[in-house]
């Protein structure tokens, strides 16, 4: 496993971010990391029906843990990457 793979949850990879956000939202950014499908897909809505139920199972998890969720739409103009690719972050208290 890479060091950037934080863990594989069935259909994702979760990842530490190589660029981590500074701030978001006003707060500084105590963690950040993505949610990636092992599968290419560029757009949520391409996602199965298991990748979604696997995504989604992630960020409960991590929403009961302090941490938000963030993904672009697939015709966002400041979006980067042409893989669908979930954001959690974890503000500094």
């Amino acid at each position: 496993m890479s060091p950037q793979v934080v863990a594989e949850r069935g259909t994702m990879i979760i990842l530490k971010a190589r660029f981590p956000y500074a701030r978001w939202d006003g707060w500084r950014v105590g963690e950040h990391l993505l949610v990636v499908p092992i599968r290419h897909t560029s757009s949520f809505s391409d996602m199965t029906e298991l990748e979604s139920a696997d995504m989604m199972g992630i960020i409960q998890s991590y929403e009961a843990a302090g941490y938000s969720f963030y993904i672009r739409s697939a015709s966002n103009r400041s979006r980067t990457m042409a893989h669908v690719h979930g954001h959690l972050i974890k503000a500094k208290a």
